[in-house]
Formats: C-alpha cells, structure tokens, sequence
C-alpha cells in the first residue's frame, strides 16, 4: 500500500482530465484495506479508482481517492466442462478476457475490448454483443466499509439489471469489491447472432435512406 499527499490523477483517468487528491493510496491487497478502514480512512468521502475510463473529473481537488491495484486470479474448480475462476477486482477486464480465450474457456470473449476492471464490470454489470457479465457471474467478495467485514455475495444478492447492480444503488459506496468469480464453458459457445442484426438494419436503413445514410424521411420508431 502506497500513500500519497497531492497526488495528480490525470493518468489516473483515460480523458486525461487534470485533478488532485488531498490523499491518494493504491491499494494492493485486502489486508491493507482492512487497516486503512481500522484507520479511519473512508470516515470521510472517498473516491475509488479503477482504470479510470468511466469517469470524468468536475472539480479540480477532491479529498481521498483508492486506488484499486488488487491483482491475480485462481481456479477455484475444474470440470470437463467448466472452470470456476476467481478474479481480483483490480484486474484489468480484457486481459481477463484474453487469459479465458486463450484457454478455450468461453463466455467473455464477446465483451473482449471493454475498458477498465473485473471489479467495475461486476459493479456496472457490463456487456456486449449479446454476452452479459451476469450470465457468467457465480459470485463476488465484498469488505463492508464500516465494519471490515467480508461478506460474499450470489447472484441474487447483486441484484442485476441492465448495466445496473446493487452496488450502483442501495450499497453504493458502502462495500469494495475485491474478487468475482465466474463459471465458464470449455465447449464454445459463440454468440454472433449481432452479425445478421447488423445486417437487418442495413436492410431497413437502405428503405428510407443512402449511404452514409443522410435521411430524406425520418425513419419509423
């Protein structure tokens, strides 16, 4: 665990928006988060990093910011056909997309490219081309903010919806999410059924317009 006093967070967000914090850890296991919140560290506002691509500075001083840096994975169970994975939150999303298609291990590839971590994906609920993290989702650990406590929580208890979960809404702010776990197919499973959507509304969009598709008719809705 690194802290720093004045810490400039323009690299630490993609639109490289200038910005500091008063107080900045990155934060590298969950260990180290337990003694920061023994400290007392999130009795005040605190902003969470991850890779900074959801996120977009409007002042130009914030007070305490984390940085997630909570990094490794492991195989929890191995069938024939499956593989439980357990991730850390800090891990970057499409790297863990590229470790599962280089194993032959289905169900991610489809969200490949989605920028930022395992834990913000789990968080927003993430997806893409017809692939959901949720379909995938087993379970997440969590460490309550005020007690320290880890708590794991199911499917169920996230509470999904569209790129929405429980930790977006009622405990927003109140847990950090250090691992996920997912279930995934060793028999591939390709979704490309987006192709020929693609292709119907290039269908529907040559009726009322031409390419680039300048529209002389407003279409239907």
């Amino acid at each position: 665990m690194k802290l720093q006093e004045n810490a400039d967070l323009t690299s630490y967000n993609t639109l490289r928006v200038p910005a500091r914090a008063a107080k900045l850890v990155r934060l590298r296991s969950e260990k180290k988060l337990k003694e920061l919140i023994k400290s007392g560290f999130f009795e005040s506002d605190t902003l969470p990093l991850g890779d900074g691509s959801n996120l977009l500075f409007v002042k130009k001083n914030i007070g305490s910011a984390i940085k997630n840096e909570i990094l490794g994975s492991e195989i929890v169970k191995e069938t024939k056909e499956t593989v439980l994975i357990k991730v850390s939150s800090g891990q970057n999303w499409h790297e863990l997309v590229l470790f599962a298609t280089k194993n032959n291990w289905s169900g991610l590839e489809n969200m490949a490219y989605i920028p930022g971590t395992v834990g913000g994906a789990a968080v927003g609920n993430i997806a893409a081309y017809g692939q959901n993290q949720e379909d995938v989702f087993e379970s997440l650990t969590a460490i309550d903010l005020k007690t320290g406590k880890l708590e794991k929580f199911l499917k169920s208890d996230c509470r999904f919806s569209y790129r929405e979960s429980i930790f977006k809404r009622e405990l927003k702010d109140k847990y950090f999410v250090t691992t996920v776990t997912y279930l995934l197919s060793k028999t591939p499973q390709y979704d490309v059924s987006y192709h020929s959507r693609y292709e119907s509304l290039a269908d529907e969009l040559a009726k009322v317009a031409t390419p680039p598709y300048s529209f002389t008719t407003s279409p239907a809705l």
